[in-house]
């Protein structure tokens, strides 16, 4: 398994490859360029929340509750005009993030469980397009932006599998881990939690339907 630095590392040299592809091809315009870099890179580190050890779980828990209450301070302030209640909302959103939703996540996962999964990479695009939703932009760029992060995600699993395969001991004896196949899974063994990710997965691409017949 690579070492949470490594996956750091990893996420902002593909990032910053995704910005400069992006800017040199110019697919996107330069903000655009970035929101998908930033993309990759947070999506990398993103399967270090089920993290046995505390400093990956909180970074990325800090995080994940940053980008929710951004999105939330977004949303809220085109449909509200009192700032105080708009704070407030904010404060909830990264409250809640920090310290329901991400200690559940960790409490309810092991890790390299269903988290470090094909299935979970799959539920955090899918969730991530329909929470872009709550944003003002183009509907293309969503997309983009939530393909971004789950490329990141995956790069995070194949950066796993990788580190367990390709070990070799005195330089040559190919010796990969025995965690070899545990990142890039379609399934775990409890067949509860399948239903459960697969049920989820079903769920966000009805709830992601409408919005992808107007990109068609």
């Amino acid at each position: 398994m690579a070492s949470f630095n490594t996956h750091i590392s990893s996420g902002v040299v593909l990032g910053v490859a995704a910005l400069i592809f992006i800017i040199y091809n110019a697919v996107l315009p330069q903000p655009g360029a970035f929101l998908i870099a930033t993309a990759v890179a947070v999506g990398s580190i993103m399967p270090d929340l089920d993290s046995d050890t505390s400093v990956p779980f909180h970074i990325v828990s800090s995080l994940l509750a940053l980008i929710i209450g951004s999105l939330t301070y977004i949303y809220f302030k085109n449909i509200m005009t009192d700032t105080r209640e708009i704070i407030l909302c904010v404060v909830i959103s990264v409250l809640a993030v920090k310290f329901v939703i991400s200690p559940i996540i960790k409490k309810m996962t092991q890790h390299r469980g269903i988290w470090h999964s094909i299935p979970a990479a799959a539920i955090m695009t899918l969730a991530a397009f329909l929470t872009l939703q709550l944003v003002d932009l183009n509907m293309k760029l969503r997309l983009y932006i939530a393909v971004a992060f789950g490329a990141g995600y995956l790069s995070h699993l194949m950066l796993d599998e990788g580190v367990s395969l390709f070990r070799f001991r005195f330089l040559i004896f190919w010796s990969p881990k025995q965690s070899l196949g545990s990142a890039l899974k379609l399934a775990v063994d409890s067949k509860i939690v399948n239903i459960i990710a697969y049920t989820i997965i079903l769920v966000l691409l009805i709830a992601s339907y409408p919005y992808f017949k107007t990109l068609l």
